[in-house]
């Protein structure tokens, strides 16, 4: 962190801020955790990989956690990346530390009317705040923590990356991330820190062990979700919510994408596991009785579904990548451009989280016992539910349905022209320019011989908007729904 001169003088953080409150919070230590660093609450490692987290430590909590890591490479000298991700809400990395600048400057101009104290507020491990008087100097406030680190001679790099608590990482930050760690050799140590150490630490883990497997550190290893559980409720544990199910069919590479993800997600559970904070924020939506808890928990459970949403995604990005990435190649797309040009990626989030948050809450009902397979008649079972509970396609996966896309109702009788099979056809006068619905199989030539188009006729230009993948059935267009929305 620079101490560098700030250009223009925010307001004084005492009028945002009217106490100091210790930020190392002990009442939310994981006690299961080990080993346990002194300072450096919640420390762990992703098993054996160079990717640790921790939540905010003191200044010799960060000597600790270092002095860690050398003692595991036999007294080594341990090249550490530390990445901060905490962040105020709507603060980027600047301002952030412009604000930090600042405030050291009001704690010490306050410090000197109160004969070198502070008022601050300390949290005691069983959670309780108490106010007491604290003695600095101006050696003792420090922002530029991390400098002192390396001027001790550790080889120690340090990165904010401001994050949002409980929110996704947005697509730069994932950018920022991938950049700063393709800049270390593969023997760097990489260490994230937010508040607690819990959601934005986890997630940034989890981001540089997905980095380490696609330049193949990681090899396969078991998922602790049994993959045939028959329970839906513990579907849920497998992430298998509508939008994700959506996702990993529309995204090439989907399935594999979301595999990895599960797989590096469980091992860096020590302290939180995606999917299940997930369910947990359902099922607590669903029980809870208070509107205003139970809109604060429908809320972490659709923000924490878009990270892993976001995470799967950039799973495939990553290795989709992989190659121009390890070469630094400057031929490789950011993940925000690669996903800007995927626009149905955020289709279906918008479409099946954002605008209706209680239908996401939805999971894939259990497959169909034997007994309800074998009634059925010609091999063929009697009930659709059964029949979408067993498809297993890479598209037409497990609960889809195949819905009719074309709409003969949807004609507007204010049309002047009717075209069988081609609803609302009409064109723009004077112009070859033309527009209809979704039309079946002989809708198109119909279409095709009411321009003057057909054998021997002036060549058509047809521009399909639809964003999702339509298939013809005996001349039908149909196109892929969830069991629980067929609209």
């Amino acid at each position: 962190m620079s101490m560098a001169a700030v250009q223009k003088e925010p307001e004084k953080c005492w009028e945002r801020r009217p106490f100091l409150r210790a930020t190392i919070s002990l009442a939310v230590k994981i006690s299961g955790l080990t080993p346990q660093i002194d300072g450096a609450p919640n420390y762990r490692q992703a098993e054996s990989l160079p990717v640790h987290g921790v939540a905010i430590p003191t200044i010799e909590g960060c000597r600790n956690v270092i002095k860690h890591i050398r003692g595991r490479k036999d007294g080594k000298q341990a090249q550490v990346l530390w990445f901060n991700l905490r962040e105020e809400p709507g603060i980027n990395r600047s301002r952030v530390e412009e604000m930090e600048a600042r405030l050291k400057e009001d704690i010490l101009m306050e410090a000197a009317r109160y004969g070198n104290k502070i008022h601050v507020t300390e949290e005691l491990p069983n959670g309780q705040m108490v106010d007491q008087w604290e003695p600095v100097s101006c050696d003792s406030v420090k922002t530029p923590v991390y400098e002192d680190l390396q001027l001790e001679g550790h080889l120690y790099d340090y990165e904010r990356v401001p994050i949002t608590d409980e929110k996704s990482p947005e697509e730069q930050d994932f950018d920022i991330l991938v950049d700063r760690i393709y800049q270390t050799d593969l023997n760097t140590d990489i260490i994230f820190n937010c508040q607690m150490g819990r959601g934005r630490t986890t997630t940034g883990m989890v981001i540089a062990t997905l980095r380490t497997n696609s330049v193949g550190r990681i090899f396969d290893f078991g998922l602790n979700v049994n993959e045939n559980l028959p329970n839906s409720e513990e579907a849920l544990l497998r992430g298998e919510y509508a939008v994700i199910r959506s996702l990993i069919r529309v995204l090439e590479g989907g399935v594999e994408g979301k595999k990895q993800d599960d797989k590096v997600i469980d091992k860096c559970a020590s302290m939180q596991n995606l999917r299940e904070a997930i369910a947990n924020y359902r099922n607590s939506t669903l029980r809870q009785s208070d509107e205003m808890k139970r809109e604060a928990s429908l809320s972490f459970f659709v923000e924490y579904l878009e990270r892993y949403y976001s995470l799967i995604c950039f799973a495939v990005y990553i290795h989709s990548e992989r190659d121009a990435l390890r070469s630094s190649s400057f031929g490789h797309s950011s993940f925000a451009d690669w996903m800007r040009a995927r626009p149905e990626l955020y289709s279906i989030i918008r479409r099946l989280l954002r605008r209706n948050p209680m239908g996401a809450l939805g999971y894939a009902s259990p497959k169909p016992s034997p007994m309800r397979i074998a009634e059925s008649t010609d091999g063929r079972p009697h009930e659709m539910g059964v029949v979408a509970a067993l498809r297993n396609g890479e598209v037409l996966g497990s609960q889809t349905v195949l819905k009719s896309d074309h709409c003969p109702g949807c004609q507007n009788p204010s049309l002047p022209e009717r075209v069988d099979g081609a609803p609302n056809f009409r064109e723009v006068p004077g112009f070859p320019v033309y527009g209809v619905a979704n039309p079946t199989i002989d809708g198109i030539l119909s279409v095709i011989q009411r321009i003057g188009s057909s054998k021997g006729g002036c060549p058509v230009f047809w521009h399909n908007m639809r964003e999702e993948p339509v298939i013809y059935i005996n001349g039908e267009p149909f196109v892929l729904r969830e069991v629980e929305r067929t609209i």
